[in-house]
This record gives structure tokens, C-alpha cells and sequence, in this order.
């Protein structure tokens, strides 16, 4: 999974490596969280009116939701 953002920010979701992030044009990547365990993201989103705010899809259909750029997930609904 790969998603670019309009600031030219680029994430990507990589077996053993988690969600990383890096910026155009020098693409110096940091893992933003590697403890999805056995799940995978498929699909990436991000709130055009907060940067901070991601929203991801896993193949075993859940939905997650972060606040903090990608660091730390929550499942959509969840308390």
C-alpha cells in the first residue's frame, strides 16, 4: 500500500516494516508503527482538513483510526 499526500509527504505499509513515512524529494523513511502483528494495510486515507488524522483499511476488513499521524491505531468505533 502506498499513498501520496498533497504536501508530497509518501506512506507506505511493508510486510516487517509497518507503516513508514517519508518526504519528497529526499524519501529518508521512519517506521511510524510496526505493531499491526498479523494484519496488513490495504487501503490509506488522510484527512484533508487534519494531517494528523488517518484513516486505514486491514484485509481482514477492519477499519482503524489514527490521531497522531500514523503512530498509534485505534479500530473505528471502538471504546
Amino acid at each position: 500500500m502506498m499513498e501520496v499526500t498533497t504536501d508530497g509527504s509518501v506512506y507506505a505499509f511493508m510486510l516487517g516494516s509497518g507503516l513508514i513515512r517519508a518526504e519528497d524529494p529526499f524519501l529518508n523513511w521512519q517506521t511510524l508503527n510496526n505493531d499491526f502483528g498479523d494484519r496488513y494495510l490495504v487501503h490509506l486515507a488522510i484527512d484533508p482538513e487534519n494531517a494528523a488524522r488517518l484513516y486505514a483499511s486491514t484485509h481482514q476488513n477492519e477499519l482503524l483510526t489514527s490521531d497522531d499521524g500514523g503512530r498509534n491505531w485505534q479500530r473505528l468505533g471502538a471504546q
